[in-house]
């Protein structure tokens, strides 16, 4: 019998792989055991053809029964989709990644060119390193980062270092989305360096979510939407930031009634974890 049809988001089908489930479920640091009993209850439930997003929610729904952390690690992915549209958040989000490597970070540093000035996101600085990142937060994963956006950035950089008592640096691009072919060639060309969701491999936006503990606010499962957006609006954009600064949940008039379970999720999603390599189980 020939595998259910899963429509990605690009419109695109492909056979369902209890398999591919499995690997995703545990790249989001869900256990092994959990992992293949949410496979196991979900695979019944797919017709002969189901949306990408149907089959993500109907994960989230079988790892919030078992564990809210494992639900709010797995939906990672949707919930930097969700800190825009301004990407105020993202980059903060990417300056706290930073951080955890052991870089003094400041945003919205604008510094003077040769011809012009520019607005540089994010200033990273460890030691003599000097980082100039540039951030490109996506809302959907239709939206890729192609080859126009490293050749603008590499505009800014060599205005940058060839102004008057210019600095040495190198100059990034971060973006939640994934890099398209030329971009990836074209960056490597000129020395500009890419980080992605999963660029490089291994090594990801994703990956760094996990190994340091840094989850946006976006992914708990057990506050409210509009709990969520309250919080956002205080500038709480990561689970950290709210165990950090309580007093902001009665700050945004959040519900006392999804308190108590919201930090607990909070306290578990932030434990950093090891990365693993599941291609052989």
């Amino acid at each position: 019998m020939a595998p259910p049809l899963i429509r990605k988001s690009s419109g695109q089908l492909e056979p369902y792989s209890k398999h591919k489930l499995y690997q995703s479920l545990r790249r989001a640091g869900v256990a092994k055991a959990p992992a293949e009993e949410v496979v196991r209850v979900v695979t019944p439930q797919i017709g002969e053809r189901a949306s990408s997003r149907w089959l993500h929610d109907r994960v989230a729904d079988a790892l919030h029964g078992q564990s809210p952390e494992f639900a709010a690690r797995y939906r990672l992915g949707v919930a930097v989709f969700e800190l825009g549209p301004d990407g105020h958040h993202f980059e903060k989000f990417v300056a706290a990644l930073l951080a955890e490597q052991g870089y003094h970070t400041e945003l919205g540093i604008t510094l003077a060119g040769r011809c012009v000035s520019h607005e540089v996101d994010i200033v990273a600085m460890r030691g003599e390193e000097r980082r100039y990142v540039e951030c490109k937060h996506r809302s959907s994963p239709l939206h890729t980062c192609d080859v126009k956006i490293p050749l603008y950035i590499q505009a800014r950089h060599l205005d940058l270092a060839e102004a008057p008592n210019a600095r040495s640096h190198d100059f990034w691009l971060v973006t939640n989305a994934r890099f398209t072919g030329d971009a990836i060639r074209y960056a490597e060309c000129v020395g500009l360096k890419l980080w992605g969701w999963d660029h490089p491999h291994g090594h990801g936006l994703r990956e760094a979510s996990r190994r340091y503990g840094v989850y946006p606010i976006t992914c708990l499962t057990t506050p409210s939407p509009d709990t969520v957006r309250r919080l956002l609006s205080r500038y709480i954009t990561l689970c950290r930031d709210l165990l950090d600064r309580p007093e902001a949940w009665d700050e945004a008039g959040c519900p006392p009634s999804e308190q108590e379970a919201t930090f607990e999720e909070a306290k578990q999603v932030c434990r950093r974890q090891e990365i693993e390599t599941t291609e052989d189980e």
